[in-house]
């Protein structure tokens, strides 16, 4: 994976824009070749033979090439509204392809996801120890996630989800910080292309 970032700060019409800016290229492979056993070995509980191979026959099952490609961008803008008020706004768009070579049985299977997720918060300061916040947020996971692209899958578009969040932290004093926080996820589901 290779990430890369920028920072930049600024102002605008009195509010002061921290922004972080970046693009993320990735590939992950998986080559597995499987073998199957029938029989076992004579080997005892007590005493066994690791080596003792005469008496299992494997037998050649799959092999199976996966590669993913991942490309984004994504900006994150945190903008202080004051000294009591921050908003965070971002976004990211990402392009994520498989593809799964099953040499055994010459099948290919392939994959492209494209998806835009986002972020916002408000937060609420109104001492230097107590930090507030509310925000909302989207995510994706591709069926081919985890290169675990299969016939059962190769047809179904991401599960996405939205996730609701309220929490704070106070530094009691150096050293102690209490937080907590509740969220809800909204599974929106899997829908067939």
């Amino acid at each position: 994976v290779n990430q890369t970032e920028a920072v930049v700060g600024f102002d605008t019409w009195g509010l002061r824009h921290d922004l972080l800016a970046g693009i993320e290229f990735g590939r992950e492979s998986s080559e597995i070749t499987r073998f199957g056993q029938t029989g076992r070995p004579t080997a005892s509980l007590l005493y066994p033979d690791f080596y003792q191979i005469g008496t299992i026959n494997q037998t050649f099952t799959s092999d199976i090439k996966t590669v993913a490609d991942t490309v984004a961008v994504y900006a994150v803008d945190r903008i202080r509204i004051g000294e009591m008020f921050e908003m965070i706004l971002g976004g990211r768009c990402d392009v994520f392809s498989a593809e799964q070579d099953n040499r055994t049985t010459g099948q290919t299977l392939d994959r492209t996801d494209r998806e835009f997720t986002w972020r916002a918060a408000f937060v609420f300061k109104p001492t230097s120890a107590i930090r507030t916040y509310v925000s909302a947020g989207t995510s994706f996971n591709p069926s081919a996630e985890s290169l675990t692209l299969a016939a059962n899958n190769a047809n179904l578009a991401p599960e996405t989800a939205t996730t609701y969040e309220l929490g704070g932290s106070w530094d009691v004093m150096d050293g102690l910080r209490l937080n907590d926080n509740i969220y809800q996820q909204a599974l929106l589901g899997v829908q067939p292309h």
